[in-house]
């Protein structure tokens, strides 16, 4: 069984960063909350994507270019959490992916080019619409996206605020603690999990069942 972890671009500034990323795999290991299932960490967006926001102001770059020039602004990202974390490996899709946690290596998605080949294959689990090319969609609606198009277990969202907890999805999407996209996904994910990754010891916290919160 699959977990998605999202991790928020908010968090590259974080001085414990590291200690963030090694918790997060060690819910993976026997006795705790992850054990019998296997992990792709999905790097978000922060500063990085921020650049092509402002490139496309300053540039007006159209809404299909700067998507994918944001998509791949994740893999320089995805390279800083992979530098911060011991044995893990750049994936570009689940068969990857279930291959490394094979190995003993923690999977970090290359975004953009799992993208490509998700969008241009329909051979590898549910089929969902592909994302529109605009700004609502963030690696928050990217990370809820794989985990339907792949059937994870769980989606765990890593982030700079504590849970929203008891706050529907759709009042966490108008607040802007996710992104406009991600309420229309979050449903289809059997249950969606929160890691406020700013106080340590940090731990996952149960947000969404079926898009909606736990009591």
């Amino acid at each position: 069984m699959l977990v998605v972890i999202k991790v928020g671009g908010s968090l590259y500034d974080y001085e414990n960063l590291r200690e963030v990323l090694a918790s997060i795999r060690s819910w993976f290991q026997p006795g705790r909350p992850y054990s019998d299932c296997s992990p792709l960490l999905i790097p978000g967006g922060g500063a990085t994507a921020d650049v092509i926001r402002d490139w496309q102001k300053q540039h007006q770059i159209e809404e299909e270019a700067a998507h994918w020039l944001a998509c791949e602004s994740l893999e320089l990202n995805a390279r800083l959490i992979q530098s911060l974390l011991p044995e893990s490996r750049l994936v570009d899709h689940l068969e990857q992916s279930l291959g490394a946690w094979k190995e003993g290596l923690f999977p970090v998605l290359r975004t953009s080019r799992a993208l490509q080949l998700a969008e241009s294959s329909s051979e590898d689990g549910l089929q969902p619409e592909p994302l529109p090319h605009h700004w609502d969609v963030t690696s928050d609606s990217i990370a809820a996206w794989f985990a339907c198009r792949w059937q994870a277990r769980h989606l765990l969202l890593c982030k700079s605020i504590p849970v929203p907890d008891k706050m529907p999805v759709l009042e966490a999407s108008r607040s802007g603690i996710v992104d406009p996209f991600f309420p229309g996904l979050a449903g289809h994910i059997p249950r969606i999990d929160w890691c406020y990754a700013r106080q340590l010891p940090c731990n996952s916290i149960p947000w969404l069942q079926q898009g909606y919160p736990i009591s």
